[in-house]
């Protein structure tokens, strides 16, 4: 757990650059797609990367289906309602499982890992799959009453709440247009969203099954091996 006194710097400025994740490259920004790599061993990189996401989103819903994960909300979690046409951005919200429990979060950084023993972290601006994507650096927003989430963590009543989670913990993507921001210590949510979040604590203990076993199988992806939910 990070815990600092201030916001993430520069949230609020437009995107001055745009780097896709090597396997999430085929999204579209605002009707605008990523650049075409030249051909070469960054546009063989990228292929390799796309193939790797591909098997390990394909992993992923097959842990959060042996997990009992209900049917409607595996409709949800299972590509975190990330799309070609609207893939996962900086500043985007969504729904995290961290260790004290399902929470919202605002996405300040993503990194993504090229394919390859030897592959490289690089910091990434957007992806069209949420396994495409290695960590997010996020601001955690925490329910305290109703459909009101807090910025400041129940324990530490004064500072902001920041972490480094893998794309596991990543349970799905909130639409900005259901987000209230309050002032910058608090936020809300509409009565929709609400009642998926009620859903989602209801199968915390399904959904920390997944994660397990998504970790523990050989190759399990983007999550840390002494990681623990």
């Amino acid at each position: 757990m990070i815990l600092l006194d201030r916001n993430f710097t520069g949230l609020e400025r437009e995107h001055r650059w745009r780097e896709s994740a090597a396997g999430g490259r085929n999204g579209a920004l605002a009707g605008q797609t990523a650049p075409i790599l030249p051909a070469g061993n960054a546009a063989n990189a990228a292929v390799v990367a796309e193939k790797a996401v591909g098997e390990a989103l394909k992993k992923w819903k097959k842990m959060f289906r042996k997990a009992h994960v209900t049917s409607n909300t595996l409709n949800l979690v299972g590509e975190a309602c990330i799309t070609l046409l609207r893939p996962l951005q900086l500043e985007d919200f969504g729904f995290i499982l961290i260790d004290s429990g399902i929470c919202i979060a605002r996405i300040g950084t993503m990194y993504s890992k090229t394919a390859g023993k030897n592959g490289k972290y690089a910091a990434i601006t957007d992806s069209s799959s949420i396994s495409a994507i290695t960590s997010l650096g996020v601001q955690i927003y925490e329910n305290h009453t109703v459909n009101y989430f807090n910025a400041t963590p129940r324990v530490i009543l004064s500072n902001y709440y920041f972490q480094l989670i893998p794309s596991i913990r990543f349970i799905m993507a909130i639409p900005s247009s259901v987000v209230t921001l309050q002032s910058n210590i608090g936020l809300v949510i509409n009565k929709e969203y609400m009642e998926i979040f009620q859903d989602l604590k209801s199968q915390t203990t399904h959904l920390i099954a997944a994660i397990k076993a998504f970790n523990s199988t050989k190759g399990g992806g983007n999550d840390d091996p002494e990681d623990e939910v």
